[in-house]
């Protein structure tokens, strides 16, 4: 989903919205009129911005692709916590297929490809479960509340939620013990 406009705020006050900024956005995309150094520079000072405010502000995501979309040119860009990487501008009119691939990819990618952990997942009522591996088993993690993501671009992009066992899942451990789960550092090149 992209949010309209050149700052992400204007997408906070359209009343027609139907989404949170901290859940359901995907990908980030700066607009500017026309194609030049200048405003290629300026779009991705905002874009990179916007994408650490989306990372720390969705505990679920380890990568986020954003789009700058110059006049007729376009720019695909992955950030992740260890920094970003950008496509060449692509002229729109001179390289279609090229553009539709990307509009495509960021439309109907996959979680993994949008950076999405696909170990943690939402649950009815706002809840999150964190599938952790268990010797060869899968086990859950009901999570409580985030209490810390790391607010770096630069770095492993740390997570930590406070959460409670099953002891179906930890049979060592009471009903209901409360854990501290760290996340992994995931490369997604």
């Amino acid at each position: 989903m992209l949010c309209e406009g050149s700052t992400i705020k204007k997408c906070e006050v359209l009343e027609e919205c139907q989404f949170d900024l901290r859940t359901d956005v995907y990908v980030i995309g700066e607009l500017k009129n026309r194609y030049s150094t200048d405003n290629m520079r300026a779009s991705f000072i905002e874009l990179t911005r916007k994408v650490v405010f989306q990372l720390k502000n969705q505990d679920g995501q380890y990568a986020m692709p954003g789009l700058q979309i110059l006049g007729d040119h376009i720019i695909l860009t992955l950030f992740d916590w260890g920094g970003s990487i950008s496509t060449h501008p692509l002229h729109i009119h001179q390289c279609p297929e090229a553009f539709l691939h990307v509009l495509l990819g960021i439309t109907f990618g996959d979680a993994v490809v949008l950076g999405f952990d696909t170990m943690i997942s939402a649950i009815e009522e706002g809840k999150k479960k964190v599938q952790i591996i268990r010797d060869g088993k899968e086990c859950f993690v009901w999570v409580n509340q985030l209490l810390f993501i790391s607010g770096w671009l630069h770095g492993q992009g740390m997570t930590v939620w406070s959460g409670v066992v099953t002891q179906a899942d930890f049979p060592e451990l009471e009903e209901g013990q409360k854990v501290i789960i760290k996340d992994s550092f995931v490369d997604p090149l």
